[in-house]
């Protein structure tokens, strides 16, 4: 299991606690469900 996201728009690595690609500034829509 990755501990990191991938940008959907750029896909660049984003950190698992980050918001947003510090890339491209994408919002990324988290769907973890607790």
């Amino acid at each position: 299991m990755k501990s990191s996201l991938e940008c959907p728009l750029c896909g660049a690595e984003i950190g698992n606690s980050e918001d947003y690609c510090s890339e491209c500034g994408e919002t990324l829509k988290k769907s973890d469900k607790k």
